[in-house]
């Protein structure tokens, strides 16, 4: 019987971190409309004859600049060294990492922060060292990519404390950037023939909150700041502390401070379905990533549904169970939370919740719904997100969060050839793998068209007007474009850098 439980437990819960997943009723009675390619051969069979072109052009060789030195960044500066693509990289900080990197100034990072994924699914080519714990802490973090960085020869083409303030294209149709380098105090210019943004989305200065607000808090006299900001703990220590958002960020913020502060209440607009961090012993991305992918393909995802709902009541709880309103999507059509101690410290009543907070007036945080008492709190942490954005571009050109603006396979500009982004898009496990697709797909691409290959003039026809392929699947299906299901996404991004790489 025990052996039939955990071929059952491995079989239906799966899908939640291989992308296969939702639950019974989430499940769309198809991909999509007929219209939305299914698959990268579908996604070409939308070129006109006249887009195919006969023969090679002519080579366009380029100079490319890769503005950003976390994980995206390495991970396409590592693709364009191995294919003698050349390059600069600038990093505004001292070193490598972003986010990851401890001594980063404009790194967002908390206390005590880890990687929402396990080790077993977080890398850009070798694993991490058994000797990580199963979520790498930020400085673990920081040497792998330190150590990745050295081991693709990539210091030579850094250049280190130098910000990006702004590019744009020249009369020749380079695009001509200025620089600021922090270490000289020199502003200067440069020509590049391609720019790929690695900038990241979790940046300071792209914090996202209601400065309304913020702006009422502290005209109370509260402590009033983003999660961004909040890099020290023991401010918080003895006070009633309001956390207000319902990603990983807000209940991991509200569980490590639930064991500082005198009162942690939680404020939340939308209702988060919450996940096991482990299965047993084992992370629980590392323990879905075992299953073979023609046994998630053989069992039915209404089956796989029914059984993973199932286990998550089972060891987590039902949102409303919770205290939490009913959600108003389904399991996994929008991206769950990992339990970091959150519900534990929710049943203690170390955590209390509240729903959306309106406002704050004479030093009390006022809720929605008049059955809502307004509380008396001593400080507000903001932790509801970023907004991606690439500040040195015309906003014009960049419009990400523009749900009209859209880039073939989110990496590529519809117009410009000179511009590509590694999209940190949203998957139930680690990114950096899919970090490691885009590096390919960008790198390919480019090499192509510096050899003048059919292919890449074939998409640059392309580009404007072929409807990107269905990277969701059954996954995320309330969520926004750049939620995908990673093994679809990756799966037509490997299929993309093979068409520019054959011949």
């Amino acid at each position: 019987m025990k052996r039939l439980f955990s071929f059952l437990l491995l079989f239906c819960t799966c899908p939640m971190l291989l992308a296969i997943s939702g639950d019974k009723d989430a499940c769309p009675s198809s991909f999509g409309p007929r219209s939305v390619p299914q698959n990268f051969k579908q996604w070409l069979m939308q070129s006109s004859p006249s887009d195919r072109p006969t023969g090679y052009a002519a080579p366009r060789p380029g100079n490319y600049l890769i503005v950003g030195g976390g994980p995206g960044g390495l991970a396409v500066a590592a693709e364009f060294r191995q294919r003698g693509l050349p390059f600069v990289l600038v990093e505004r900080s001292k070193d490598y990492g972003g986010v990851w990197n401890p001594d980063n100034p404009d790194s967002p990072a908390y206390p005590g922060l880890a990687t929402n994924s396990s080790k077993a699914t977080t890398f850009l080519d070798r694993r991490m060292p058994d000797s990580f714990p199963d979520y790498p802490t930020q400085a673990d973090a920081h040497r792998y990519l330190f150590e990745f960085a050295k081991r693709h020869g990539l210091r030579a083409n850094t250049r280190f404390q130098s910000k990006v303030i702004a590019a744009s294209k020249d009369l020749f149709g380079k695009w001509e950037v200025t620089l600021y380098d922090a270490s000289r105090d020199k502003t200067y210019q440069e020509h590049f023939d391609g720019i790929i943004s690695a900038n990241g989305a979790f940046q300071k200065d792209a914090r996202r909150f209601s400065q309304d607000l913020m702006d009422q808090a502290k005209t109370q006299g509260l402590l009033a700041l983003h999660s961004a900001d909040c890099q020290d703990f023991e401010a918080f220590r003895d006070k009633v502390v309001l956390v207000q958002g319902a990603g990983n960020s807000a209940l991991e913020l509200a569980a490590a401070l639930s064991g500082i502060a005198r009162q942690v209440y939680h404020s939340y607009r939308s209702t988060p379905y919450i996940v096991p961090l482990y299965i047993g012993k084992t992370p629980a991305d590392e323990y879905f990533a075992k299953t073979p992918e023609w046994i998630l393909r053989w069992i039915p995802y209404s089956l796989q549904m029914g059984f993973f709902s199932r286990l998550q009541r089972k060891l987590i709880g039902e949102p409303k169970k919770l205290g939490f309103r009913e959600p108003n999507h389904r399991l996994m059509e929008r991206l769950p939370v990992s339990d970091r101690g959150y519900v534990e410290a929710l049943r203690k009543g170390s955590i209390v919740l509240r729903p959306n907070v309106i406002g704050f007036s004479d030093g009390q945080a006022n809720f929605e719904g008049a059955l809502n008492p307004p509380l008396p709190v001593d400080a507000v942490v903001f932790a509801t997100g970023y907004t991606r954005q690439v500040p040195y571009l015309d906003r014009d050109l960049v419009r990400l969060e523009d749900p009209d603006f859209t880039m073939p396979f989110h990496i590529f500009h519809p117009r410009e050839t000179g511009l590509a982004f590694m999209t940190e898009v949203i998957v139930p496990k680690g990114v950096w793998p899919t970090f490691a697709a885009q590096a390919r797909a960008i790198g390919s691409y480019y090499q192509a068209r510096s050899m003048g290959r059919p292919s890449a003039s074939q998409f640059d026809r392309m580009r404007s007007y072929a409807q990107n392929p269905d990277f969701k699947g059954k996954l995320f299906q309330k969520a926004d474009r750049y939620h995908v299901d990673p093994s679809r996404y990756d799966r037509m991004l490997l299929d993309f850098s093979r068409w520019m790489d054959s011949p």
